[in-house]
């Protein structure tokens, strides 16, 4: 070897290290690093000076960067050369048109130049082109190809992004304040799928955060990224002497503090360098006190004051766009009042009055209530004072803003109180009738509020079934001294329905649930017979529990009776001459419409399910032309829309499948952001989201169909951090992971189908185990999951 081969070969080992290490610091290191070696520093600064050595040149896309005359390729495979985008020490980067007459396409295309493939820089450059591919989201940007060139050069091509850095972007656009924070909010939600995928971007800076004309910002150059496994070993196999070495790949500024000690790069890091692009994309916009909370807790020095995840970033973000209180900014109870008023002025005027004095009223007038018999009649003029108060806020004030979006955090602040109160009165064995219906009454609505069905709620199931028992623990008292009236009659049918629904949908107890079922239309058969049943509400509440019998019919698989009645009550609905609203009758009408298609889907009657539910959503839409903010509305419209965007797309209707999977996603969307803490609409967004991977994945993109399925799975398995002993929350994982698994392996990802498949059997053979699962779910999920694993030719855990 010749002594210019072997200089060369000593240079391309230093530079590759040199790169490893913060810009600022490069040129001492190299000439500390080669000593008295003259002519080796001098390559190596050459090479560095060519490579750009404060901002990498090897992007897709930015200013050219010319550093030698070599003249390009022709081609790169399929693609052809139309020109450079910029060349640095060790390659270039070309823009290439596709023109092998499939169709076209311009990208950005990554080589390394012949005379620099040494093993470490083979291994860089194999490393970002596996990143790229495991990655797949439309703020990061895609890997479209790879390959070699016929001298033997690596090259991969990659989506061309004309942009400019998000900061600039931001300051030429004349963006305000909150359209900086959404900017920045979808950087934060390209960075959540890298670390979702194991890998740490390791130098997110301004320049690394492209925004092209149309205002999609695209996360770019994982050129130093690394899986984070991959990074804590070298930092622990690496000799003490260059421990601190080891990990120093950071653009100053941007870099943890830690990364400075030598610490391996890890989620955190990365955390710490969004605050820090956060705080220079508001730079010339001052920031309030919640946006500088949020600086300030992605960026802080010490990594345990940090966000412990960039979803908890994200929801920070959505907290402060949508009025919630913002973590980071560790209120207290004042600051969150006055963010729930800020949302809801005008609603919560006179109700946030008429909470103090029904706090200080129920406290003294409880105590006076059980007082010894001489003062009791004092008391009870009190009492009923007090009494009528908390009804008034129980009933009106909660009424009022029960359908306000982001009214959660008011109903649960209301929640304490209501329950200690209505304790209070059910504990007295000589409680009257009207104070009896009080409990039920009150008990009843807390237990929507904790966890009832179709409606926004805490997510806490079992307090919401307890309440449902203490509900129907003081009505039956109350009923055995009066059997016949018609208005506990009336009230004990509703507890028996949302009892039912709850073991049905909560408990799996499919027999329990139909027992429930069958007492709830046996006294609502029986009230509607006496005196006063026109006052009350029976004749919905018939027509409720027969559908409920509908989906008990389904739930146990005996579609057949279920399709049939569901057919029969719409008709005999159709032909009542019963008075009420024209807007109840077709909300009604298009329920039993939703429930005969759903049937219909579920049975693989693609076709013949497709009337019915279309005309269940044609329904709500004349209904929610009225309120188009109507929380029930809306979740009826979206829960008709899934299995007919399923029938669709077994149908062939690939377009209307598309269309109707996009309104479906955005109803859920805008469901959880009105209320971000209800646990229930982030399943129903997460059951939507999966429906929209499936189709895309037929219909439409793959990026698309990929993001939404990925997302799904976050949502979910979230949801079960947040509520573990909910086996309702694990049986969704199971099916969102089944479709996954389709998913992956249409789009040749066969590895994480099987990775899936696998995770759905365990979870489906788990609940299985415990007796948590449906006869659906029992006799056909665990088969189909069984066949696909086979069919898939997976390899056994």
């Amino acid at each position: 070897m010749s002594e210019a081969d072997t200089l060369e070969q000593q240079a391309l080992k230093l530079l590759t290290d040199a790169l490893e290490q913060p810009s600022t610091d490069r040129e001492d290191w190299v000439r500390k690093q080669a000593g008295d070696n003259a002519a080796l520093v001098s390559r190596v600064l050459a090479l560095l000076e060519a490579d750009g050595s404060v901002n990498a040149a090897l992007r897709t896309g930015g200013a050219k960067r010319d550093a030698g005359d070599a003249p390009p390729p022709d081609r790169a495979g399929p693609y052809k050369i139309t020109g450079m985008i910029g060349r640095g020490g060790m390659g270039a980067v070309y823009k290439g048109e596709r023109d092998s007459g499939d169709f076209k396409q311009i990208a950005a295309i990554k080589i390394i130049r012949p005379g620099v493939l040494s093993d470490s820089l083979i291994a860089r450059f194999e490393r970002e082109r596996q990143i790229l591919a495991d990655l797949s989201h439309p703020n990061i940007a895609r890997l479209f190809d790879g390959g070699a060139l016929p001298d033997g050069s690596p090259y991969f091509v990659m989506e061309y992004v004309d942009g400019e850095p998000i900061t600039e972007w931001a300051d030429t656009a004349g963006l305000g304040l909150d359209d900086r924070l959404w900017l920045f909010r979808d950087i934060c939600t390209a960075v959540r799928h890298a670390h979702q995928n194991l890998i740490v971007h390791r130098d997110i800076t301004p320049s690394n955060v492209l925004v092209t004309k149309s205002g999609t910002v695209k996360l770019i150059d994982f050129g130093i990224a690394k899986p984070h496994s991959d990074e804590l070993a070298e930092v622990s196999e690496a000799p003490p002497s260059t421990k601190s070495l080891a990990s120093l790949s950071f653009t100053p500024g941007y870099g943890a503090p830690e990364r400075a000690q030598g610490a391996p790069a890890n989620t955190l890091s990365d955390i710490y360098s969004l605050g820090k692009l956060l705080e220079a994309l508001v730079q010339n916009h001052p920031p309030n006190a919640d946006v500088a909370a949020i600086i300030a807790r992605a960026a802080a020095d010490n990594m345990e004051e940090r966000y412990a995840s960039v979803d908890a970033l994200i929801e920070d973000l959505t907290n402060l766009r949508t009025g919630y209180p913002v973590e980071a900014r560790a209120g207290g109870s004042l600051y969150k009042f006055r963010k729930f008023l800020s949302r809801n002025r005008l609603a919560m005027t006179l109700g946030t009055l008429a909470l103090v004095g029904l706090i200080g009223a129920l406290g003294i007038t409880l105590h006076e209530y059980n007082r010894a018999e001489q003062a009791r009649h004092y008391a009870a003029a009190r009492f009923e004072q007090a009494r009528g108060l908390s009804k008034v806020f129980i009933t009106d004030v909660y009424d009022a803003i029960e359908h306000i979006p982001g009214s959660l955090e008011a109903r649960e602040n209301l929640a304490g109180i209501v329950r200690d109160y209505v304790d209070e009165l059910a504990a007295d064995p000589n409680a009257p009738d009207d104070v009896l219906m009080d409990v039920a009454v009150q008990n009843t609505r807390l237990s929507d509020l904790y966890g009832g069905l179709g409606v926004a709620n805490f997510g806490d199931t079992e307090t919401s079934f307890a309440l449902l028992l203490k509900a129907e623990e003081a009505l039956n008292r109350l009923l055995e001294r009066s059997p016949d009236d018609v208005h506990a009659i009336d009230e004990m049918a509703w507890v028996k329905r949302l009892k039912a629904n709850q073991e049905m949908s909560y408990q799996l107890d499919m027999d329990a649930a139909r027992r429930t079922n069958e007492e709830g239309l046996a006294l609502v058969e029986r009230g509607m017979t006496l005196p006063g049943a026109d006052e009350t509400k029976l004749f919905f509440r018939l027509w409720n529990s027969r559908a409920d019998r509908v989906k008990i019919l389904m739930y146990q698989n005996d579609y057949e009776t279920a399709i049939a009645e569901a057919r029969r009550y719409r008709d005999e609905l159709a032909a009542s001459e019963y008075e009420e609203k024209p807007r109840r009758r077709l909300s009604r009408l298009a329920y039993f419409a939703r429930l005969e298609g759903e049937g219909l889907s579920d049975t693989q009657h693609w076709e013949d399910s497709i009337p019915p539910l279309e005309y269940a959503v044609e329904a709500y839409d004349e209904i929610l032309a009225e309120n188009t903010a109507g929380y029930y509305y809306n979740l009826q419209k979206m829960t008709a829309l899934n299995p007919l965007v399923m029938s669709y797309l077994k149908a062939g209707k690939g377009d209307e499948a598309l269309q109707t999977s996009k309104e479906a996603v955005r109803i859920a969307e805008t469901l959880r952001e009105g209320d971000p803490k209800d646990a229930a609409s982030r399943a129903f967004l997460a059951t939507q989201l999966e429906m929209d991977g499936r189709v895309e994945s037929e219909f439409g993109d793959r990026d698309a169909a990929l993001s939404a399925i990925m997302e799904a799975l976050d949502i979910r398995r979230r949801v079960i951090a947040d509520f573990p002993d909910t086996a309702g929350h694990r049986r969704d994982l199971a099916g969102t992971l089944k479709t996954a698994a389709v998913v992956y392996q249409g789009f040749g990802l066969h590895s994480k189908a099987c990775d899936a498949l696998h995770e759905s059997m365990g979870q489906l053979t788990l609940l299985n185990t415990a007796k948590a699962l449906t006869n659906v779910e029992r006799d056909v999920w665990i088969p189909e999951v069984s066949q696909q694993i086979a069919n898939y030719s997976c390899p056994s855990e």
